[in-house]
């Protein structure tokens, strides 16, 4: 995985987990 992805993915999780938090379960 490229790290801009990560990056990414990182702060889409940042900005979903708030509103949805089974998404936390989704990213593991």
């Amino acid at each position: 995985m490229a790290l801009e992805q990560q990056l990414k993915h990182y702060i889409t999780n940042l900005f979903k987990l708030p509103k949805e938090e089974k998404w936390e379960c989704e990213s593991i």
